[in-house]
């Protein structure tokens, strides 16, 4: 799905996405020591597990940014190639019809 946007497009509403996730995981963070104190950590399992994916959902996007913003995404050339002629590129179009198999 993400092809169908341009990377520039993409790439404002990862930031978009790590702006959220890291205030949810800020306020989460912050209400967690308070819950264990108050009750057994086996009744905030849930909250922390969602924290954990969080987190590593921020890593990812973080990781992804960085791979957009610096230029080093492979198939990036291809991907803006697509947006800006409105043309699928040759090895592309080639990989979907099942005439050149990916390495």
């Amino acid at each position: 799905m993400i092809g169908a946007l341009t990377p520039d497009e993409v790439t404002a509403l990862l930031f978009d996405r790590l702006a959220t996730l890291e205030r949810q995981n800020a306020e989460q963070r912050a209400a967690l020591p308070a819950r264990a104190e108050e009750v057994s950590r086996i009744f905030v399992l849930e909250a922390d597990y969602d924290l954990t994916m969080r987190e590593a959902e921020a890593r990812w996007v973080r990781s992804l940014l960085a791979e957009l913003t610096d230029g080093t995404l492979p198939g990036l050339a291809q991907w803006r190639e697509l947006h800006a002629t409105g043309t699928i590129p040759t090895d592309l179009a080639d990989l979907g019809e099942g005439r050149v198999t990916p390495d």
